[in-house]
């Protein structure tokens, strides 16, 4: 990997994000995936041994080791990301506010620190080591906080909180990892106040949609593929889905959190690695590595213009979504 040169929380940020695993040999320039790396699975299982969504999402987040490795991810940008967050949320004192995949408890306790004791916060997260995490934090801090280990897909199966409203719902980088991201805000909707908003965010990695190679290949040969459908988020798609579920949505664009520079081979690294992926491993086939290596092969020379570098940097949407009828 070839990094420009930059402070060192940013050196370190990009090698948590796109480092390789494994030391990749030369290659003549166009590169297959499977002469990437040994360990891709090429069986094809059946469907009853694929992970469900909620499976997944718990192995994703479970275990001190990830939990570390998700805070040292973000570490360099962590605190800008928050305050920019925190600033679109525009929270006051004394209302009620429900924080969706806390995971570590960022927002939440961001959010007990503006609401006061005469407001409450309530965060939701499917991985009780990112939820034990929180609790911890939260000893430290001041406010009224509570954290829930559940799935903050559909609201109404989680007894604490049928039938409650908030002023605001809160989803920080968690959206994206709902099966059905429409369906998901049209039920988050449901328990907001009169008034109320949702406050959400979308990460945008500009150069590595050669990453999700597998994810595309996947979506053309019909492959359930979780919280991608083919396109990366844009204003338009965004502002669908709010529609959908009968919000209006305002977006506002984050300033550039990281930039770098990650040499073809690394991108190659790691866009096999998603093959690898529990999910993806019951519905490998030849078919779906051939499908993966063509899509790798289309979507890299987008970016890659001729040069061996691909150029990336990370930023976000922040969306605040409030009921349409009430605008």
């Amino acid at each position: 990997m070839k990094l420009p040169s930059a402070p060192t929380q940013l050196t370190i940020a990009l090698l948590c994000l796109y480092a390789c695993t494994e030391a990749i040999p030369a290659q003549s320039t166009d590169l297959h995936l499977s002469r990437l790396t040994h360990r891709a699975v090429i069986s094809r299982r059946d469907d009853s041994e694929c992970m469900s969504h909620a499976e997944r999402m718990k192995l994703q987040y479970s275990g001190g080791h990830q939990v570390d490795a998700y805070l040292a991810e973000s570490g360099s940008y962590r605190a800008r990301w928050t305050k920019d967050f925190m600033k679109a949320c525009d929270l006051h004192r004394g209302q009620t506010v429900l924080d969706l995949a806390t995971g570590t408890g960022v927002i939440a306790l961001e959010a007990a620190k503006v609401v006061g004791r005469r407001g409450q916060v309530i965060g939701v997260d499917i991985s009780e080591d990112m939820i034990e995490r929180a609790r911890q934090f939260a000893a430290q801090s001041r406010g009224v906080t509570r954290f829930i280990v559940d799935s903050f897909e559909n609201l109404d199966l989680i007894p604490e909180l049928r039938g409650r409203k908030f002023d605001v719902i809160t989803c920080g980088s968690g959206l994206k990892y709902a099966e059905d991201q429409a369906e998901t805000l049209k039920n988050w909707a449901k328990h907001l106040k009169p008034g109320g908003k949702i406050v959400f965010d979308i990460q945008y990695q500009d150069g590595l949609q050669p990453i999700y190679a597998a994810d595309y290949a996947a979506v053309k040969l019909g492959v359930p593929v979780l919280n991608f459908e083919g396109e990366f988020p844009t204003v338009y798609t965004i502002s669908k889905r709010a529609s959908y579920a009968g919000l209006e949505a305002s977006l506002h664009k984050s300033p550039v959190y990281l930039e770098g520079t990650l040499h073809f081979k690394k991108v190659a690294s790691k866009a096999t690695d998603r093959l690898n992926d529990p999910f993806y491993q019951c519905h490998h086939s030849p078919e779906f590595e051939d499908e993966t290596n063509r899509m790798f092969q289309r979507l890299l020379g987008g970016y890659r213009n001729g040069e061996e570098e691909i150029k990336s940097s990370l930023w976000y949407y922040f969306v605040v979504a409030r009921a349409r009828d009430e605008l």
